[in-house]
């Protein structure tokens, strides 16, 4: 949970992001440990923001990439930049010690018009017909019948 929080405050003080949704349970944590201008660009995640948003930092397992798989069931997930925080780790790309120079690398990057590499992946998509009624469902490595 500290790893996380201190990715939000951190992302909140460095970047330029216009805003950084974050989820309830985070909110009063956040605003004791920021001031009022970096509190402007934090907004509480509803679901209805998805189109909104243009990249998704998850910190802590592979479990966090998997409710994001899920969270865009029906729509294309935005480029994940996903943070291990934990022992085993598959599918998260860097480990949260990286966090503060993975996210350097980024915006400087980014306002310098560089490139940046995005590892594309895809998501298995599995119909399901009972009774004559399709259900669709995604995910990222597998999917159990």
């Amino acid at each position: 949970m500290e790893c996380y929080l201190n990715s939000i405050i951190y992302l909140a003080r460095q970047s330029k992001c216009a805003e950084i949704y974050i989820e309830t349970s985070m909110e009063d944590k956040v605003q004791k440990r920021l001031n009022k201008n970096c509190l402007k660009k934090i907004k509480i995640f509803e679901g209805e923001d998805k189109a909104q948003i243009d990249f998704v930092v998850t910190v802590g397992g592979d479990g966090n990439l998997l409710w994001i798989s899920k969270l865009f069931q029906k729509k294309k997930v935005p480029t994940i930049i996903s943070f291990a925080c934990g022992t085993r780790n598959f599918l998260c790309y860097y480990q949260v010690e990286h966090f503060a120079k993975v996210f350097d690398d980024l915006f400087f990057n980014i306002e310098n018009n560089k490139n940046i590499f995005i590892d594309r992946r895809k998501r298995l998509k599995c119909s399901v017909i009972r009774e004559n009624e399709v259900h669709e469902y995604y995910a990222f490595n597998e999917i159990v019948i």
